[in-house]
């Protein structure tokens, strides 16, 4: 590939992200399609999603699987969630709510009183998360949706929605730490395969058009650093870390630590 188009499509990708489009090929406009003859996805995405998308997808055929053959899977997890839709709408509506539910030892706490933020799905651990903030105690929670027990809404002015916004906003920022990840040249090629592994987080990449260097921003929660470093683990020497002093040491100190075991010291 040739620097005009490295350049032309980070600029293109950009100019999409800025705008709220999202580019999607062919196959995977059929990949999902295929999924939303799933038992499940009425459930899972609603009445009205569900025949928005189809009305979009109906000129698409659903993906053929008749080419593959299945001989062994692994225990299959259910992504939907209880009390997902119903949190969905909560959020949406910028209400307050009333939950019961499950914390650490198994404790079962009844009608406690918040505000739900944002709904997460973590890669990490394949569970459904609810950010939210709670009236009294610790101010802001993440709770597994396969803990709660019940939810019940409560009406909130907007007003009141707005402080609770910005309050969780300056929570999260104070949680929020950045990384810069730098690509060696030689792997460039394989630019598109790392910015998959990291996905789930928030990104922004750099070129370099006199050294050929890609530089990618990661804006991570501190909580998911375990998660990072274990998809850095993964990438292994196709990059390296030039910001973020915490993910450099605990790095520094994985790789000293499997040295050790073959009698390698520093």
């Amino acid at each position: 590939m040739s620097l005009f188009d490295k350049v032309h499509n980070h600029e293109l990708s950009r100019r999409l992200a800025d705008s709220g489009a999202l580019a999607v090929t062919s196959g995977e406009r059929s990949w999902l399609r295929l999924m939303l003859e799933h038992p499940t996805a009425p459930s899972f995405l609603g009445a009205t999603a569900i025949d928005k998308l189809q009305l979009m997808l109906q000129e698409d055929e659903p993906l053929s699987l008749a080419h593959l053959k299945e001989k062994a899977r692994s225990r299959e997890r259910r992504l939907y969630a209880p009390h997902l839709l119903e949190l969905a709408e909560l959020v949406r509506c910028r209400s307050g709510m009333r939950i019961t539910c499950e914390g650490k030892g198994g404790i079962v706490r009844h009608h406690a009183l918040g505000y739900p933020y944002r709904l997460e799905y973590a890669m990490s651990t394949k569970e459904w998360y609810l950010l939210w903030l709670q009236t009294s105690g610790r101010p802001l929670m993440r709770t597994r949706l396969t803990r709660m027990h019940g939810v019940e809404p409560m009406p909130l002015p907007p007003e009141e929605a707005d402080r609770l916004d910005r309050r969780i906003g300056a929570l999260r920022a104070r949680r929020r730490a950045n990384a810069v990840i730098e690509l060696l040249p030689r792997y460039n090629r394989e630019l598109s395969r790392i910015l998959y592994a990291l996905s789930c987080f928030q990104q922004e990449v750099h070129y370099d058009a006199e050294s050929g260097m890609y530089r990618i921003t990661v804006t991570y929660q501190k909580d998911e650093s375990g998660y990072l470093l274990q998809k850095l683990r993964f990438l292994g020497k196709r990059v390296r870390v030039l910001e973020g002093i915490s993910l450099q040491n605990e790095l520094r100190a994985s790789a000293l630590k499997a040295l050790a075991r073959y009698g390698v010291s520093e």
